[in-house]
C-alpha cells in the first residue's frame, strides 16, 4: 500500500512539474486571440520554434495630454521575442521613428500553456513628435492576452 502511495505521489509531482514548465509551441504556427481590452492580437512562431515574429496588435494607451490612443501595431522584420525551452517568451522591440513617432518600445512576455495556447502580457510606450497634430506626447498601455492556434 505504501509503495502505491509513493508511486502516485511521484506521478502527481511529474504532472505538476510539466504544467509549471509550460509547453513547446508549434513551429511556424500563427496564434490569434484577444487582449483583456477586447482587442486583437496575433503572432507567428518562427519555423525553428525559437522566436515569435510578425506581431500585430491593437492596444488602448493613456497619453500624457490626458487622452487615449489606440495603437495599431505591426512589427517589422526581425525576431525580438525569444522562446525558451520552458515555453516562456520575452522580448522588447524598439519602434522605428517616423514622421509622427519619435521613439517607443514594445514588450511582450508570456508562456505557452499548451502547444495550442499562450497567455501573457503586452506593454508599449510611444513618444510622439512635437509636430503631432493630436499633441499626444507620450502614450503607454499594458494588457494581458490569450492566443490560440488551430
Amino acid at each position: 500500500m505504501r509503495r502505491i502511495a509513493i508511486i502516485v505521489g511521484l506521478c502527481a509531482s511529474l504532472v505538476l512539474s510539466a504544467i509549471a514548465l509550460g509547453a513547446a509551441p508549434i513551429n511556424g504556427a500563427t496564434y490569434k486571440g484577444h487582449t483583456k481590452q477586447g482587442l486583437k492580437i496575433k503572432f507567428q512562431v518562427e519555423s525553428t520554434g525559437d522566436y515569435i515574429e510578425h506581431l500585430h496588435y491593437d492596444l488602448i494607451e493613456n497619453c500624457s495630454n490626458g487622452t487615449q490612443n489606440t495603437n495599431a501595431f505591426t512589427s517589422g522584420f526581425g525576431t525580438s521575442y525569444q522562446i525558451a525551452d520552458s515555453g516562456k517568451f520575452h522580448g522588447t522591440q524598439k519602434l522605428v521613428a517616423s514622421k509622427t513617432v519619435k521613439s517607443g518600445k514594445v514588450t511582450l512576455k508570456g508562456k505557452f500553456v499548451t502547444s495550442h495556447k499562450a497567455t501573457g502580457t503586452l506593454k508599449d510606450t510611444v513618444t510622439f513628435r512635437k509636430s503631432d497634430p493630436n499633441h499626444r506626447g507620450t502614450c503607454s498601455g499594458k494588457t494581458k492576452f490569450t492566443v490560440k492556434t488551430k
